[in-house]
């Protein structure tokens, strides 16, 4: 029922920006058609419309020309939701991968006993733990109300590779 907008409202640059909650009946906002993604389907993205839109002072989120800051501080949290996912997609393969090596046979053996499959297996297991630990770490600090700009990138980085590289 809501749309939340970044708009200027200050001088160019991050620091003029605002957000504002705008209500999709308001008179003259209309909303196009939802844009294809390459990921994250499930938030919507589509291009918007204004047309002499009013909107209240009240409804103004945070401070005036801070929406920036705002924003930045919500990918942070996007950004480790994003790791945590791919991290427990990169698990939930590994298990599947687990599964199957043990019922698969080639040259009249499980595949699970060849040594070349349990070295991939390993590799996987290791990369995946190492991918949990640093959420684990980054969500520690984040909890603890430290800036952790670099280390959320780096692990939505190193959790999305990680995830790749095991599915």
């Amino acid at each position: 029922d809501h749309d939340t907008v970044a708009v200027r409202t200050g001088e160019t640059g991050f620091g003029g920006v605002s957000l504002l909650l705008i209500e999709k009946d308001t008179p003259g906002f209309t909303v196009g058609s939802p844009l294809k993604k390459m990921g994250w389907w499930a938030s919507d993205t589509a291009e918007l419309f204004f047309q002499d839109v009013r909107v209240p002072a009240a409804n103004l989120i945070g401070p005036e020309n801070g929406g920036f800051f705002c924003i930045m501080t919500n990918f942070q949290m996007e950004r480790l939701n994003l790791a945590v996912i791919a991290t427990t997609t990169a698990q939930v393969a590994l298990e599947e991968c687990l599964r199957y090596v043990k019922e698969r046979e080639a040259f009249g053996r499980k595949i699970a006993g060849f040594q070349v499959i349990r070295h991939k297996l390993a590799e996987m297991a290791t990369k995946i733990e190492v991918s949990r630990e640093m959420n684990y770490r980054v969500a520690a600090k984040m909890a603890a109300g430290q800036n952790v700009i670099r280390e959320v990138s780096m692990a939505k980085n190193f959790s999305t590779d990680v995830s790749d590289y095991v599915t």
